[in-house]
């Protein structure tokens, strides 16, 4: 109890790594300090792995009251693994939550790992506030297990004004989804950072210019986590100046990182690799190297705040907001080197002098510490449903068929009565390097029948966008005759060559070829449902035999 005699509100703290205890620092300070507040921290997971540098122990530094103590992570490289430690994290968590039953249990993003505490508290009727909901990171599992921990939830912090829309378009109450910041920039305001003498006493080393700091995780959402770090380590290699590494989440295909990150160092000169850093080392070493490079959400959400360069690599942070200082580069070794070579420009530095961070200002705790002790708790698992939007009738409105796009990347036989044929595109969500590849999931669909791809290159891309552009105009009455059965189709190449043609060379020819060949297989009511339909994608004057191919594909998909 209180002072005032009445009982103090109990609130659960999941954390699960270095990572999102160095997020969870101030909001639990804040709370450990609240007179009403009966705190309890359940640490788990790498917390307690000497693997990844125990960092149980910095808990237990900071004064921190530890509830509970639970070993669940396997020393496993699988994601087998991942998913046995979900269970038994489960297991351990249903005991100590059962023993003290919080009245809210608090975490944070969108580690795999908080899916075990999301679920008991599910069960066990606890309350869930959740931190970060409402990003997007399309190229890792984090994407869906931070969608799910949202749903999960009955109160939001979101670190974006575009993420607190996120949430609410989940379906989510609008008064339980607040915009408090990103956590972890508290440490910028509140947390005295170590001078550039001290920091190199700290860490045994010598800063020498340039110092490139390197994060990199493996992309759990490809069945090779580690597919694209071949790119990563052969730009590294190679890399001028100082190279610092960190360690890796313990994600499946980490242990196969660490072996090479060693490896690196074992070769490369000027080189270390830290197991771990405590928020302030990590914080203070932001403020003092040149660039970092990899695909952490670090260089996403904190790197801002110091203006640093970051070279974002391949598709692990895909669709997430990000600041001037970000440059994307696909996984490719001569990209990635562009790119940090870009990074390091003096000018490129300098322009980003004032910048501001998008994820907040560094009074995210606060915040956080206000909204947990003085929401009201009675009613706080009932959360309402979202309205169902109406049409002018007051009906639901009707779901509209999809467009037809007839697009393969090889031949495919159709069925006696064709399918409309979807394309599942996010050109908002699509990341870009500045060299306009695009890193993004597109699939094609045709009936029950699909061609993904993890991210097509610039020129299908391209073609793609042609082929539109091509229907677009097959959809107008000037070509109204390519639609009918054995009408028009040769007509409608020779003018499409023409309209679409000349400098642009064989992409534009092969485009209409492609076009006339899918309209005319689709019918007219179909393709006149893509005017207006978009690829945002650049344009290529010559597509080679990757377009023909396309083109011939299209062709017989269309039924030529």
């Amino acid at each position: 109890m209180n002072a005032a005699g009445t009982h103090k509100r109990r609130i659960g703290v999941i954390t699960t790594s270095r990572a999102d205890y160095s997020h969870l620092y101030w909001p639990l300070r804040e709370l450990s300090a609240h007179p009403d507040v009966d705190l309890a921290v359940f640490a788990l997971g790498a917390h307690l792995s000497p693997e990844f540098g125990s960092t149980l122990k910095e808990i237990e530094r900071d004064g921190f009251p530890i509830q509970a103590r639970i070993e669940c992570l396997l020393s496993s490289d699988t994601d087998t693994g991942m998913a046995k430690t979900i269970g038994v994290a489960i297991l351990g968590l249903a005991d100590a939550l059962t023993a003290w039953r919080p009245d809210i249990l608090l975490l944070i993003a969108d580690r795999y790992e908080m899916l075990a505490p999301a679920s008991v508290a599910l069960a066990l009727r606890i309350p869930i506030a959740h931190i970060e909901g409402g990003e997007v990171s399309q190229g890792a599992i984090d994407d869906q297990v931070r969608n799910a921990l949202t749903k999960l939830a009955h109160i939001h912090f979101t670190s974006t004004a575009t993420a607190r829309q996120r949430v609410i378009a989940m379906g989510e109450q609008p008064e339980r989804v607040h915009h408090a910041g990103a956590p972890s920039l508290d440490h910028l305001k509140r947390s005295p950072r170590l001078d550039r003498a001290t920091l190199e006493a700290k860490l045994a080393i010598k800063f020498s210019e340039p110092t490139i700091l390197a994060a990199w995780h493996p992309v759990t959402i490809l069945a090779d986590t580690n597919m694209e770090a071949d790119a990563l380590f052969g730009a590294l290699a190679a890399a001028p100046g100082q190279l610092l590494f960190v360690y890796p989440n313990s994600d499946a295909g980490s242990h196969a990182l660490i072996e090479r990150t060693r490896a690196l160092a074992a070769m490369r000169g000027n080189t270390r690799v830290f197991i771990n850093l405590d928020a302030i080392t990590y914080w203070s070493l932001l403020a003092q190297v040149d660039c970092m490079v990899g695909n952490s959400s670090s260089g996403i959400m904190e790197a801002a705040s110091f203006a640093l360069p970051v070279v974002n690599v391949g598709m692990r942070q895909q669709g997430r907001e990000r600041a001037k200082n970000v440059i994307d580069a696909p996984a490719d070794t001569a990209a990635i080197q562009a790119a940090i070579h870009d990074a390091l420009r003096p000018e490129f530095r300098a322009a980003l002098r004032g910048m501001s961070n998008p994820y907040g200002n560094g009074t995210a705790a606060k915040t956080i510490a206000h909204i947990l002790t003085a929401t009201a708790l009675e009613g706080l698992l009932i959360k309402q449903p979202a309205p169902l939007t109406e049409g002018a009738n007051g009906a639901l409105p009707a779901e509209d068929p999809p467009p037809v796009i007839v697009v393969s990347p090889r031949p495919v036989e159709l069925p006696r009565q064709a399918t409309a044929v979807t394309i599942f595109v996010d050109p908002p969500a699509m990341s870009r390097s500045q060299k306009g590849t695009i890193f993004g999931h597109i699939s094609f669909v045709m009936g029950d029948q699909a061609f993904p791809s993890a991210g097509y290159t610039d020129l299908a891309v391209a073609f793609i966008c042609v082929w539109l552009d091509a229907i677009e105009l097959l959809s107008q009455p000037v070509f109204g005759g390519c639609f009918g059965v054995g009408g028009g189709l040769g007509a409608a190449r020779v003018h499409l060559a023409q309209r679409l043609g000349g400098s642009a060379g064989r992409l534009h020819a092969h485009a209409a070829k492609g076009a006339v060949a899918a309209v005319h297989g689709c019918g007219r009511a179909n393709a006149e449902r893509l005017r207006g339909a978009r690829l945002d994608g650049p344009r290529y004057p010559d597509a080679g035999r990757q377009s023909e191919a396309w083109a011939q594909g299209a062709a017989a998909a269309a039924g030529r």
